[in-house]
């Protein structure tokens, strides 16, 4: 692989040399800082030599910071670009949906609806028929069972979806080209554990699961394949270091590995061809900037680098490196 810093990516020759056989970067944007406020600030990762996760905005790669102070936003790869649609933030809710630019600005793309307001979460969709992709986005309604889901480009809402009850801010995570996991806790009734479903797109139909092993207020969650079938990882919480791991094959639930600190509003994003989960930020007893990694071995959370800025309940998305093509040095104006 060609490792380079932002610093050595002078034209187009060097850009496309610096970013050789790497398709992955993570994008992180937005959440909660060391300072307990909403912000606006976006970093961009990516793999040193050594395989840990790196800030390369000091290196001189620019994005601009998100548009709006915002926190438990939510965000996908939509249209082949990162967008974030704004989640909470003080004053007047915002209905907003920004799409990233391929020269680092932000770009108001479309409007859901109804605002997020307190949270947002949500499933981006691949092409799985002759449709435009579409995005899936749960928060608009919190006292409600109603969601949106947008497609094309320029993003049009293209129908939408009724949850199986009112729940709280569930943890999502996409686990076929049509098919995405969800867990919450209800919001009015009783439970002593989360609760679990699979969503098909395709069909509009809820599958129940069995519940979860423990109650997680403000998990992490994400989809690993190993050589056999797949697997959904569930991690952390309120006041929680603990890991659970769903069987795809069998929809068994089992003990993971322990985290080694309680993570609650960490970010979950899949990487390396489903092979490897990476757990990023959160909050313990102060707001993190730790990243950690998981193989399809499911047996251990390792190091895998830190964030420039410590961050929970912020939006996490691992995007082609050419989709976030920094401008090049001469035009940085940091």
């Amino acid at each position: 692989p060609n490792y380079c810093d932002c610093s050595d990516i002078t034209d187009v020759k060097s850009f496309e040399f610096c970013i050789g056989p790497r398709p992955e970067a993570l994008f992180v944007g937005t959440g909660v800082d060391e300072n307990s406020e909403s912000f606006s600030s976006v970093e961009i990762l990516t793999k040193d030599k050594f395989g840990n996760y790196e800030s390369k905005n000091q290196a001189g790669c620019y994005v601009e910071n998100f548009p709006l102070l915002t926190s438990s936003a939510t965000g996908a790869l939509f249209n082949d670009f990162v967008h974030i649609c704004v989640g909470y933030k003080e004053g007047e809710p915002s209905s907003q949906c920004f799409g990233l630019k391929p020269d680092g600005s932000w770009e108001n793309d479309f409007n859901l609806e109804k605002p997020l307001k307190s949270w947002g979460a949500s499933v981006s969709f691949g092409e799985w028929e002759e449709s435009a992709k579409t995005w899936l986005i749960f928060g608009g309604d919190p006292d409600g069972t109603s969601t949106e889901v947008w497609g094309g480009n320029p993003p049009a809402e293209i129908s939408n979806v009724e949850l199986p009850m009112i729940i709280n801010q569930p943890c999502m995570t996409k686990i076929s080209d049509h098919e995405a996991f969800v867990t919450a806790v209800p919001k009015f009734e009783a439970a002593t554990s989360n609760f679990a479903w699979i969503f098909n797109f395709k069909e509009n139909s809820w599958t129940r699961l069995n519940n979860t092993i423990e109650k997680r207020s403000g998990p992490a969650c994400g989809f690993l394949q190993s050589k056999t079938r797949g697997f959904v990882v569930l991690a952390g919480g309120y006041k929680s270091s603990t890991t659970e791991i769903l069987d795809l094959d069998t929809l068994d639930w089992a003990k993971g590995p322990d985290i080694g600190t309680d993570i609650y509003g960490g970010s979950m994003v899949t990487v390396s061809d489903e092979q490897e989960l990476l757990l990023i930020g959160g909050y313990s007893t102060e707001a993190l900037s730790q990243i950690l990694r998981m193989n399809a071995s499911m047996a251990s959370w390792e190091p895998a680098g830190f964030l420039k800025n410590a961050r929970f309940n912020a939006v996490a998305v691992a995007a082609p490196l050419e989709n976030l093509k920094p401008i090049f040095p001469n035009q940085v104006n940091e």
